[in-house]
């Protein structure tokens, strides 16, 4: 965030140069103390926007901001980019977006492309367990056996569970 000029050097701006004669000293005041007055009646609002930025950042989850309409997180994104929060802002139309599943909603393909990009990342996770996963093979007929198989607790695919449980073999008894 910048540096906001003092209402002095907002005045001289104002005048484009140093007041030289009464008439711009007296104009070159007249501004400082209108910029002086106008700050002072809007610090309350200043102070509540850099508490909602604060409060915003915070924000990053669309059950927080699920209630609110797309036409009132921008208006409150509009509120924080005009104060220099570009950050909290981004953040808090970011989560909404993260919600926005109705296909007529603003902020709908930001909605879909979150959600592409969580199915990527579902999938290379997917794929970085199954790689790393070691392989487990039936003790009889060496088929690979499946992580839920249920069989799977005795070395064994579930046919030759079933298969050893209909000869008289009971599970757990040399396993």
């Amino acid at each position: 965030m910048s540096t906001i000029a003092t209402p002095a050097e907002v005045a001289t701006a104002a005048l484009g140069k140093e007041p030289t004669t009464d008439a711009e000293r007296e104009e070159w005041a007249r501004l400082r103390d209108v910029v002086a007055a106008e700050r002072a009646a809007s610090a309350p609002v200043l102070g509540a926007v850099h508490v909602l930025a604060s409060i915003a950042l915070g924000m990053y989850d669309a059950e927080s901001l699920g209630g609110l309409q797309c036409v009132e997180v921008e208006a409150i994104a509009d509120v924080l980019r005009a104060a220099g929060h570009d950050e909290s802002a981004a953040t808090i139309v970011e989560a909404h977006a993260h919600g926005d599943d109705d296909e007529h909603d603003e902020h709908h393909d930001r909605y879909v492309e979150i959600q592409a990009e969580h199915a990527a990342i579902d999938a290379r996770i997917s794929a970085e367990r199954a790689a790393s996963a070691p392989v487990r093979r039936c003790r009889e007929c060496r088929a690979q056996i499946a992580t839920d198989d249920m069989g799977a607790g005795y070395g064994m695919c579930g046919s030759c569970v079933h298969d050893a449980i209909r000869s008289g073999w009971e599970p757990g008894a040399d396993a």
